[in-house]
């Protein structure tokens, strides 16, 4: 009988320390040997527990270092977990095969049981029989051992009686260590690290939430500050100005423009590009970039635009007759000479064009657009342009203007109408049409 570790060939083997136990780490290895405790009390009364004689005068830092006990000698209630691979800090061991083992604690488990539901007289009656059978027991344990281990049996009955003595203390309470304490399992290192993680995610959301209902009522107070101050502007500077906060909290590549707002745009920077550049260091406007973009969209071929004529088209299925009833003005609009070459179109644009592939090679100095507008409804709606030099020859004019009545007519417009204030070519066109 080895007392812990011998050294074999092929490595370091534990075996254990009870008598009559020959378990050790190579055959079973899945069993949990504990070493003696290190406290010289404890470990004292674990040699006596296990009648080993010869270890009666070791000393506790060499049993500690070198004995050990396999888990069979060690009741359930004894283990913290039920892996059995760790003792709680009181834990003894009393399963022995030996002659006279000591007390176990499931006599006690059974005894608590048994008082926990009767009476105050019951239990003293039975604390009584309990006592008056340990020493009885302890006697005759004492009488068969006083021949070869005098020592260990006095000790060993002096130790029952103490034990005996801690469970009629234990069951008064109706305490026991057979399950493990809700302390225990609520309070292990990880489960307070969790603790303490979510108590610091619930106080970094409790800071946030605050942050949040202050952003949103100071938002509400200026949305509210500035709804009263925009009921005193006009309308149209009204919208401007809500259009330029809303734009103003936008990120400068997140901005998006209405159309009216791109329209306007169009107008200013036509007006003057040096005041629109101006105008673009006070207010958020759209760049130029995508104004092209924005014209791009738009027919821009000369002459009457189909697509303008399909578009309207649907907007006059639903006019009614007098809204159908409509006028058809001209007017001549000044250009600045200037001729670029477009890479999507593969043509010089600057130049006279009359729409349909008829162009010359003078530079274009004025734009005739035509519109068309009702005359009981409130619409209008430019349907095309030619591009001129100078003032626009009768005969085009005459094209142009018959191509125009022509397709006004076929979406089912009245046309009563011709205006225009154009000089003698308007003239000499309403003499040769015979109109007054």
């Amino acid at each position: 009988m080895s007392c812990s570790k011998t050294k074999q060939k092929g490595g370091s083997r534990t075996y254990c320390s009870a008598v009559n136990c020959s378990n050790s780490k190579g055959s079973h290895p899945e069993l949990s040997f504990f070493r003696f405790p290190a406290d010289s009390k404890r470990s004292k009364e674990w040699v006596i527990l296990t009648r080993r004689q010869d270890l009666q005068n070791k000393t506790a830092d060499y049993l500690y270092r070198n004995c050990r006990l396999c888990a069979i000698h060690f009741e359930d209630c004894m283990f913290i977990s039920h892996l059995k691979n760790r003792l709680n800090p009181q834990a003894k061991p009393t399963l022995f095969d030996i002659p006279n083992p000591p007390p176990t604690v499931g006599q006690k488990r059974r005894f608590v049981e048994r008082i926990s539901t009767s009476d105050e007289d019951i239990v003293k009656e039975k604390r009584r029989k309990l006592v008056a059978d340990v020493e009885e027991q302890s006697s005759d344990q004492a009488r068969m051992m006083v021949d070869h281990n005098p020592v260990i049996v006095i000790e060993d009955n002096i130790t029952g009686l103490q034990d005996h003595q801690e469970d009629l203390q234990e069951a008064k309470t109706a305490e026991f260590c057979g399950q493990t304490s809700s302390t225990l399992t609520t309070n292990t290192p990880r489960k307070k690290r969790q603790r303490k993680v979510i108590e610091a995610k619930n106080k970094k959301i409790s800071r946030l939430n605050k942050k949040l209902s202050k952003v949103i009522r100071n938002k509400k107070t200026q949305k509210s500050a500035l709804d009263d101050a925009l009921k005193k502007l006009p309308p149209h500077l009204a919208g401007f100005v809500k259009l330029q906060f809303d734009l103003h909290a936008a990120k400068k590549h997140g901005r998006r423009y209405s159309p009216e707002m791109k329209s306007l745009a169009i107008s200013l920077f036509h007006a003057s590009g040096k005041a629109y550049r101006l105008l673009s260091k006070l207010f958020i406007l759209p760049t130029r970039s995508s104004l092209r973009n924005y014209i791009s969209k738009m027919p821009t071929e000369a002459g009457i635009s189909q697509a303008t004529i399909n578009t309207l088209k649907q907007k006059v299925s639903q006019m009614s007759d007098m809204e159908k009833l409509c006028s058809l003005c001209m007017d001549e609009i000044s250009l600045k000479t200037h001729l670029f070459y477009s890479i999507p179109k593969d043509k010089i644009v600057g130049l006279e064009d009359f729409g349909g592939g008829y162009r010359t090679n003078k530079v274009a100095t004025s734009a005739l657009v035509l519109l068309a507008r009702g005359i009981s409804g409130n619409w209008k709606q430019p349907i095309g342009y030619v591009l001129v030099n100078g003032a626009c020859p009768t005969d085009i004019l005459e094209d142009v203007m018959k191509e125009a009545l022509d397709k006004l007519q076929q979406i089912g417009l009245n046309v009563l109408v011709v205006m225009s204030d154009m000089g003698s070519n308007f003239h000499s066109f309403a003499n040769r049409m015979g109109v007054t």
